[in-house]
């Protein structure tokens, strides 16, 4: 049988069996599972999720945020075309299933309304490139743009806004240029349309 020692590379062989990494773009697996076992990503996402569940695992799959989750299915695809989710599986799915049927188009949802994705993907870029070096990168979870009164209307008041102090927050140095530079982005763009809505 193959006990994944030919997989060695990537540290599959220490668990219940092989598992293969999609990568981001791919979607997640859709299961009744769909347990968010907490803030891993990478190899150790697919371990915790592992450890938890064995053999009944089949897909585990992570965010940007660093949110993972753990699937015992693989009846479809979510999410297709978003470049915030990396997915592993079982070494033993050679091919993912096409999207889930009530998945509507998500790339232009994507690029339609999310903002500075081409630095988002820059971003998602480093922390592929970290994880394959058994670096995790990513900052941690963060949230943009706060519907309240206290939102700020220039950049100097943006400077002190606990919102945006807390998404540049202290990453890791791996990616953290690329990661300031895509909340800088974020922010500015934000400020930018309210002060459209501002000035008419």
């Amino acid at each position: 049988g193959d006990d994944g020692d030919d997989d060695g590379d990537d540290g599959s062989y220490l668990y219940s069996y092989p598992y293969e990494y999609w990568g981001s773009g791919v979607g997640w697996c859709d299961s009744d599972l769909d347990y968010e076992i907490g803030f891993y990503s990478g190899e150790e996402c697919w371990a915790q999720c592992d450890a938890m569940y064995g053999s009944a695992l089949v897909a585990a799959d992570w965010d940007v945020e660093g949110y993972c989750y753990c699937q015992n299915d693989c009846r479809c695809m979510n999410d297709v075309g978003d470049p915030g989710v990396f997915l592993a599986t079982q070494g033993s799915i050679a091919e993912l299933p096409g999207p889930c049927s009530y998945d509507y188009s998500y790339s232009y949802s994507y690029h339609e309304f999310l903002l500075c994705p081409d630095l988002e993907s820059a971003y998602v870029t480093c922390l592929e490139t970290a994880a394959q070096n058994g670096v995790d990168a990513s900052a941690g979870g963060w949230s943009c743009c706060a519907a309240d009164a206290s939102f700020p209307t220039t950049c100097a008041g943006m400077q002190t806004y606990y919102e945006f102090q807390d998404a540049c927050g202290d990453p890791p140095a791996a990616c953290a240029a690329e990661w300031h530079t895509y909340v800088e982005c974020v922010y500015a763009t934000a400020l930018d349309a309210i002060n459209d809505d501002l000035t008419g």
